[in-house]
């Protein structure tokens, strides 16, 4: 028997009103259940999570850390766009992140968006990817086990909700797909 999907949202200290939205939005793409957790602490959200699909919450990448699933970190003056919608994946080695690739392309499948590819160098990859967030409906970065630094300023001055995906530990079974848009 197959279980069903489940996207879970923090509510409280690391929630807000567009991560609620957002989430409800995700579990409606998804055909997911959704469960509110109203979030305490760290733990508190890690344990509530436990096998979900996805996590919603606000600005906090530092959740990502303590969760196999991946993270959707909203700003909490987000609305959706109007108009065609925009994934973009924010990678520094495009041959060494096939499956960063594959989840930004199956989220722009799902979303029914175009996917850009943005190509960062170090020492300007935080503002490359604020940047590019202004005219996104969502970042995708990837994540080891910790959140490293581009990740945390991505997700502190991104005008859009940011997804770190799961870490490389965790499996990911999504298809890769081709066509991808590269900007530098």
């Amino acid at each position: 028997m197959q279980t069903a999907a489940r996207v879970v949202v923090a509510v409280g200290r690391y929630g807000s009103s567009a991560a609620v939205d957002h989430a409800v939005a995700e579990a409606g793409r998804r055909r997911a259940e959704l469960s509110m957790v109203q979030a305490r602490d760290v733990r508190t959200v890690s344990e509530a999570a436990g096998a979900a699909d996805l996590v919603v919450a606000g600005r906090f990448p530092e959740l990502a850390a303590h969760l196999g699933a991946p993270l959707v970190c909203v700003p909490d003056d987000w609305r959706p766009r109007l108009g065609p919608r925009t994934v973009v994946a924010g990678i520094d080695d495009p041959a060494a992140c096939p499956e960063l690739l594959a989840v930004a392309a199956a989220t722009a499948r799902l979303w029914h968006a175009r996917l850009v590819v943005v190509t960062t160098h170090r020492r300007h990859s935080v503002d490359a990817l604020v940047e590019a967030s202004r005219h996104a409906d969502l970042v995708v970065l990837g994540r080891h086990s910790r959140v490293g630094p581009v990740a945390r300023g991505v997700v502190r001055g991104a005008a859009c909700p940011v997804l770190l995906t799961a870490s490389r530990e965790q499996p990911l079974a999504v298809p890769v797909a081709s066509g991808l848009s590269t900007i530098a």
